[in-house]
């Protein structure tokens, strides 16, 4: 009897594992479905192994990964062409918040393509760095916060840290 004792615990430990690691009956859904529902990002996937964005500006590359990486993003950050200041925050802002980051041509607002990009994308938030003006995002929802291309601005408007350097 004295054997079995300490092998209760490690049983019921294995028990426990294995009954919390069930899954439940009814299958996952797609994660179109589960980002449209959490108001996350949903990334695509490109057809091919390799994607080639070719364009010959900055402004239409930006836009041209965005739709081949992402097929939904609640979330866009957009800084200027030419400002690398807010490229550089604004491309950090992006990577940590899992969102597309846009360019929008230098000294113009959202206008044509940028826009296009921002409603097939649904972004009804958009984080505008440095010098670059976005239109009014539509839906009760929506909302644009620009801040200046200052690390501290972007970390206080999207709660990311980054380390000092």
């Amino acid at each position: 009897m004295r054997f079995l004792a300490p092998a209760l615990p490690a049983a019921l430990a294995v028990v426990t594992l294995v009954a919390g690691c069930t899954g439940s009956a009814e299958p996952p859904s797609s994660s179109a479905e589960r980002g449209a529902e959490a108001g996350v990002p949903t990334t695509a996937t490109p057809g091919a192994a390799l994607t080639l964005v070719a364009d010959a500006d900055p402004v239409s590359s930006s836009l041209s990964t965005s739709r081949a990486l992402y097929q939904r993003s609640p979330v866009a950050v957009v800084a200027g062409d030419g400002d690398l200041a807010a490229q550089l925050l604004g491309a950090a802002a992006a990577v940590g918040l899992g969102v597309p980051l846009l360019l929008a041509p230098a000294g113009s607002g959202s206008a044509g393509p940028l826009d296009a990009e921002l409603d097939r994308l649904g972004a009804t938030s958009v984080l505008s760095v440095g010098d670059v003006v976005v239109g009014a995002r539509p839906g009760e929802d929506g909302e644009v916060v620009a801040v200046p291309a200052d690390a501290a601005a972007v970390e206080r408007a999207t709660g990311l840290e980054f380390a000092a350097g």
